[in-house]
Parts: structure tokens; sequence; C-alpha cells
């Protein structure tokens, strides 16, 4: 065995140089992946703009660019140092800036720049090894930090799973090779960096069971251990803190931390945003938003008030268009423990597995998976038109028959009134009136002081109608500061649905602290209403803002969380309000649909499921409007990178064949004779074609000359031997001498004059 391998080829050696070589890169990469993603990660904690950029595609984008500077840096590398060649290879992503950022792709653009920082730091960077290995160790511990006290996604189920895969990889690799150190396996060679890609990547593609492990069981006696023992040492888990999410939200009023965990997945065929002229005709676009309501189901009693208020106001199909259409939605639930059926404001019909969901509450918990698909009645509350009515409702209700209200929202909307309301719900709702017998509950003030009757006294004293009164104290609380950063009252909790929690919940935030969030903001409101005379709840579920890039689902994440309250406005129904100072007002968030006489035509606001397609002149010119398609831009974009690639190579080759001319023109004899043999062994080296191992003897390159030029050969070589071992008395270099070396180079550089 130790006959073969001293004997190996130059061929053999370069093979093996080239593995570890790659091998290297290999970790690198690995290790830039998993450092960029729990950085990005940490710095969505921390509120950084990087949320902007925070995505798997950014991810992958960036290390796809790293390793094409890893790739052109190596080339580079033939000609120049491997410093030299790590900023020669970075000198294309400025291109690829500004090429990506003036094309479809301008999202991938700071990608190429972050990357490019990324290479030079790695190829600089003294001792990587061992940061490698240390860095290892510490990424995993604050991967793990992240995901479970932070309940980070690593911006998505992919990200994550090669993330953990790549920082097993790295750990195994680095426990090796710390344990190798210190010599306590008693093997003959470490594993190399490579076997343990292969696990990782027999980790990834092994096959995964189609439904998750249900640890909801885990989780409930997880929940009760910790309730238990918080009973005696109260906060020692939280420390005053508790995460958003639906099923916990305004239990203390204490401090928030904003949770990032998925909680529902939406899935909707209506645009994500909605296109409207302002008074200039410059076209705005704005996304959309919604709010998802928890406990109520099909309120059979909303819908019925709201279509005869609709009929009562003599509203026809084109002027229902301006604040309301049909909408339909999917909900997946994800990580969220409830009964609660949670659907849009408004819900018409609800249905899961095939079958209407009735109610608003199951008798048992839902799972991870639960799927709801839900139809509503999609109002604009900041629609002028809306608002207008709202305003002006004092008029008494006249009552529709069923069939008359059947075929009024059958002309008005579509379908038929039947599908969603039975005669027998109807005939009961107007039976017993819309607010039923529940008016007392929703108009309780106990517990609420003689400071908050006085201040909704001077909020609403000369406002005429209930929905301006309602207006008037959503605009006052408006004005106080949004923040989670809040103490509790001591370790009691409050339900702000009840008159007590939200008195002393509007107290405290009013009166004392002056900042809180949404249950601050909406408890107050609930209280001050009804100290008004009018009848008000507080509900409970996400406010959901959409992104512009329409997507097939989308994330509503725990942070989404809210409350709001509702006001019941005579002959209305319940109607929303937003007087949480951090989100949009109704007003900010309207439509802005128009009247046709107004403009010529209705503007929608987003492409109703049932509405014609929009032509490119009258919808968004980011998306429907594109000039070129993607392959022209990805052509547009690819040459001239490729062929700033090449310029800079050839401007390395030529470049170090004119520094090297200079250098050996300003040289002197004995350093041209030196450059001429390093040279012609270079030359030997490179095109003999069977094994050859350079042992410092130069008799062993003659053998390998063809035998014309032999004999120059032996002269040349004797020469330089002269130079190194001749000492003080042997005869100087002369001219011939170098002569004769240049000659030789210039020969076996030919390839007509191929070595032995």
């Amino acid at each position: 065995m130790a006959m073969k391998r001293s004997s190996s080829s130059e061929k053999d050696q370069r093979a093996e140089k080239n593995t570890a070589l790659l091998s290297d890169e290999f970790q690198i990469h690995i290790f830039v992946f998993s450092l960029l993603v729990i950085c990005l990660e940490s710095l969505t904690f921390l509120g950084s703009s990087f949320d902007a950029y925070y995505s798997q595609g950014f991810i992958f984008a960036t290390i796809a660019f790293f390793a094409f500077y890893a790739c052109i840096g190596h080339v580079f590398e033939m000609f120049v140092g491997k410093r030299v060649s790590a900023v020669f290879s970075v000198l294309p992503s400025v291109l690829i800036f500004f090429l990506l950022n003036k094309s479809a792709f301008q999202g991938i653009a700071a990608s190429a720049l972050l990357a490019a920082v990324l290479r030079i730091l790695f190829v600089l960077l003294p001792k990587k090894k061992t940061i490698i290995t240390v860095g290892s160790f510490l990424l995993g511990a604050l991967s793990l930090y992240l995901y479970f006290e932070k309940d980070a996604e690593f911006a998505g189920k992919i990200t994550a799973t090669i993330l953990f895969v790549s920082i097993l990889i790295l750990i195994l690799s680095s426990v090796q090779k710390i344990f190798c150190e210190k010599k306590l396996f008693q093997t003959r060679e470490a594993f190399p960096f490579y076997f343990f890609m292969i696990l990782g990547l027999l980790v990834l593609v092994i096959p995964k069971p189609e439904k998750p492990i249900d640890w909801t069981k885990a989780l409930e006696m997880g929940d009760r251990f910790i309730s238990s023992f918080n009973y005696y040492m109260p906060d020692i888990f939280s420390g005053g803190t508790y995460k958003s999410g639906y099923s916990n939200l305004g239990v203390t009023g204490g401090k928030v931390s904003l949770s990032d965990t998925t909680q529902l997945k939406l899935k909707t065929y209506e645009r994500p945003y909605f296109v409207f002229e302002d008074k200039s005709g410059t076209k705005i676009k704005r996304r959309r938003t919604m709010y998802l309501s928890g406990g109520k189901g099909s309120d059979k009693t909303q819908i019925v008030t709201f279509v005869n208020f609709l009929h009562n106001n003599n509203i026809d199909k084109e002027t229902a268009k301006l604040f309301s259409e049909i909408g339909s939605i999917g909900l997946e639930y994800a990580y969220l423990k409830t009964n609660d059926e949670i659907a849009p404001l408004n819900a018409l019909y609800l249905e899961s597995a095939g079958k209407a969901v009735e109610g608003g509450r199951a008798s048992s918990v839902h799972k991870k998976g639960y799927v709801l698909n839900v139809t509503f009645l999609n109002i604009d509350y900041g629609s002028p038109y809306l608002s207008e009515l709202l305003r002006e409702n004092g008029r008494s209700m006249e009552l529709m028959t069923f069939d008359e209200a059947c075929d009024y929202f059958r002309k008005t909307y579509g379908p038929n009134l039947d599908k969603y309301v039975s005669y027998d719900e109807y005939d009961a709702v107007c039976a017993k009136g819309f607010l039923a017998n529940s008016a007392s509950e929703y108009l309780d003030t106990n517990g609420a002081s003689t400071e908050l009757s006085k201040l909704a006294k001077e909020l609403t004293e000369g406002v005429s109608s209930d929905y301006d009164k309602c207006r008037a104290i959503e605009k006052y609380l408006r004005q106080y500061k949004y923040s989670t950063d809040v103490e509790s009252i001591g370790n009691t909790t409050y339900d702000i649905n009840t008159s007590k929690g939200a008195s002393a919940l509007a107290e405290r935030f009013l009166f004392d602290t002056g900042e809180g969030y949404c249950i601050h903001y909406t408890s107050s409101m609930v209280i001050l209403l009804r100290l008004s005379g009018i009848p008000a709840r507080a509900c409970v579920g996400f406010h959901y803002v959409f992104p512009f890039e329409k997507a097939d689902s989308y994330d509503v994440s725990g942070r989404c969380a809210h409350a709001w309250p509702e006001a019941y406005i005579e002959n209305v129904g319940w109607v929303p309000f937003e007087p949480t100072s951090a989100y949009r007002s109704q007003e900010e968030n309207t439509w802005n649909r128009v009247r046709a006489e107004e403009t010529g035509q209705v503007q929608y606001g987003y492409e109703p499921s049932h509405a014609p397609v929009i032509t490119p002149d009258k919808a968004d010119d980011d998306d429907d409007n594109k000039e070129k398609s993607l392959s022209y831009e990805l052509i547009r974009v690819v040459l001239p990178v490729i062929g700033s690639v090449v310029i800079l190579l050839l401007v390395l080759m030529f470049g170090i064949k004119v520094v090297q001319s200079i250098r050996y023109r300003l040289a002197s004899l004995d350093k041209k004779l030196e450059m001429d043999i390093a040279g012609i062994k270079k030359a030997v080296r490179k095109k003999s074609g069977d094994s050859f191992t350079d042992r410092g003897l130069l008799f062993e390159y003659v053998k390998r000359i063809p035998s014309k030029f032999q004999t120059q050969a032996k002269e040349v070589f004797g020469a330089y031997y002269r130079l190194v071992y001749g000492g003080d008395s042997a005869l100087p270099i002369t001219d011939e001498d170098v002569k004769k070396a240049r000659e030789l180079y210039g020969a076996l550089s030919r390839k007509n004059n191929r070595p032995k």
C-alpha cells in the first residue's frame, strides 16, 4: 500500500487537491447559508427594516450569487492570487445589482450585493476553519433559541428544514474535528466533510409522514403544568409577558411579545390589492385588509338586518357595488388551538369537508390542517356612500317578506338569499327583533367610574347620530400612543367582553398609562359607547393586511391577532370600528369606488371573484402591463454579466502577461534564468501525460523533453545548478545562458513540442 501511495501521479494529487477544495467550499456555503438565515431571522425580532428582504427567495438568491462568485473566483485564481481573485470575482456584482434593479427581478438585487460582501469576507477571513468549527455550535444554539422561544419560522418550511440539516452537518463535522485534534478517536483518519453531507442529504430525502405528529395532548399537559406552577410562582416562565395569538389575546393587558408563528393560511382568487385614481388622475395601488372574527359563524340576524337596511334606503345593484360585494375565502388552521370558527366579518355561509358549519364554536378543538371555506358579504365601512347612509339612518324599518328579500338580494348581489338564510331563520329574526332581548348585555356599564361617564359625555355632547358619536369616540382614542410594552395590573386577568373587565382596562389606559395596544383601545371604546347609550361589544380575531404580490396562499401570523369594537347602529346591525392608532382607520382603507356619473365608470377596488378580468389599460401597470417578458428580462441581465466575466478574464490573462513581460525585462540575469527555469518545469509538468512526481531533480525533467532539445536543456539546467550551488567562485550567469533558457522555454511552450 505504501509503494502505491508514494508512486501516485501528479494527476491523482491534483484530483485530491480539487476534492479537498470542493469540500471546503461546500462547508463554507453551508455555514454562510445557516449564518444568513439566522441573522435575518434575528433582525426581524429586533424590528429591523430587513423584514422587507426576508424571504426564502432572497435567501436562496443570495446563496446562488455566493456560489457564482466562488466559481469565477476559482477561475481567476489560476492567474492571480486568492485575495486578488476574490476582489475580481465580485466586481460583476455591481453590474448585476443595477441590471436587476431595473428589471422584473429587482426583488433580488440586494442579494447580489450581500453575496459579494459575504464572499470577500470569507476569502479574507483568517482562521476560517476554526471560526466555522466554533460558529457551528453558536448557530445551533441560536437556532434552537429562536425556534422554541421566539416561534421562528426561518422564512418558510423549506428554509427551516434545510437550515436544521445544515447545522446538523456542521456540528457533526466540528465535533469530529475537535475529537480528532485531541486524538480521542483511535482511527487512522477522520471522515471527510462530504461524508456528513451525504448523511444530511439522506435526512432530506427520507419520506416524511403526510400528517404531522399531533402534539396537542402533550401541549395541553404542558400548559396545565405551567399554569399550576404559575399559580404559586407567578410569571416564572413568562416574566409578565405573553405572546400574541388568537387563543391568548386580551388576558391580562400586560406586555405582549409579537409572535411570527403562522396561525392561519388564507386562500383566495381575489387580488390582494386594489387600484384607484386620485383627484389628479394618478393610479394608486393599496393593499387589501381583512378582519377575521372568531366565534360568530354565520350571523343570520346581521344578514337579515343589513339586507333590509339596504332595501329601505332604495339601494340598487350599482350603488351597492360602491361599498359591498360577495366574497369567498378558504382558511386553513395552522398553529392555532381553539374551538372557534374563524371567518371574515358578515359571513354568509361556512363549510368544512363538504358540510355546512353551524354556529361559531365547535364542540372540540380544531386541529392543525382544519379547513374552512367561507362565503361572506364584503363591506367597505370606510366608503363615504355607506357612511352617509349610516349617518342619516333614522327612518323606521319596513321589513320585506322572505320572498321579497330573496328577490332583492339576487338582483343586488347575484346569488339567492335562501342559499344562506332559510325561511324559518328569516321569519324568526323578523319576529323577535334585530337586537332581541340582549340589548342590556351590550349596554352594561357595571364597573364604569364617573370619570369615564364624564369623558363619554364630553365626547358625544351635541353629536346627533349614533354613527357620528362612534366616529367621535374612535377619533379621540386614536390620539393615544400604541405600545405593547405595558405593565399588567398585578396578576389579575380581565375578560374584555364583560363591563367590569373593559372598565378596568379603560381606566388604566385613559387616565393612567396613556398607552396600550388593541385590547386597551377596544375596551375603552366599548365602555364609552355604552355610557353614550350605544350597544357595543368587543371582538377578537385577526387583522390581516395582504401583500402587494398575489400568492397561492397567505400566512396569518400571531402578530396579526387583534381586538376591535363593534357598535350596534339601529336598523343597520353591528358596525366595526378601528380605534387602535397603529392600524389604518376604515376611511384610510376604503376601496375608493365612485359613482359612474362622476368618472364615467365604476372603479373596482380589487377584482371580485365574479367580476370580468380587468383589461391592462384599466389595471395595475406593475402586474398586467408588462412590456417585456421575464425571459427577455433574464437574457437582458445574464448576457451583460457573462460579458463582464469574460472581459475580466481577458484582462487578467493579458494583464498578467504584460506584467510578467515587464518584470522579466527589468530583472537581473540571475532572476531571468530563475523565471525561465520555472517556466520550463511548468511546461514539462503540464504536457506530461503519464505519472510524474517532482522530487527536485532536474535530470528527471530532461528525460521528458523532446530529444532534439535535451542537449540544450542540459546546458540550461547546468547554468541553473551553477547559480544555485556554485557559490561566490562560480562563473556568473551570462546573456548567452539566459538566451538559451528563454529559447528552450518558448520551444517547450509550443503545442508541437510536447514532452515525452
